[in-house]
């Protein structure tokens, strides 16, 4: 592994870590893959976050920055949703 991937896990960890408390959005989205794990207590969302492998946590952190930046651009222009949606069906 490389320095820029230990930077990476480092980065998505560090983000995850926002993540596993709230959404930068607000509240929690029913479509979120952290949805269920925000509903419990502190202390399980943390243990559950480092017991995942770190392949598991980028893949999260990947999720986390596209699904932020559909929901961006969906407020910013909401009749851009449909095509959004067609594009990455």
């Amino acid at each position: 592994m490389t320095e820029a991937d230990d930077q990476i896990i480092e980065e998505a960890r560090l983000a995850l870590h926002g993540r596993i408390l709230r959404c930068p959005l607000g509240e929690n989205p029913n479509d979120c893959p952290l949805h269920d794990l925000r509903l419990k207590p502190i202390e399980e969302r943390l243990a559950w976050l480092e017991a995942r492998p770190d392949p598991e946590v980028v893949e999260l952190y990947i999720q986390h920055v596209m699904c932020m930046k559909r929901k961006l651009t969906e407020q910013a222009d909401p009749g851009i949703t449909s095509a959004y949606r067609q594009e990455t069906l």
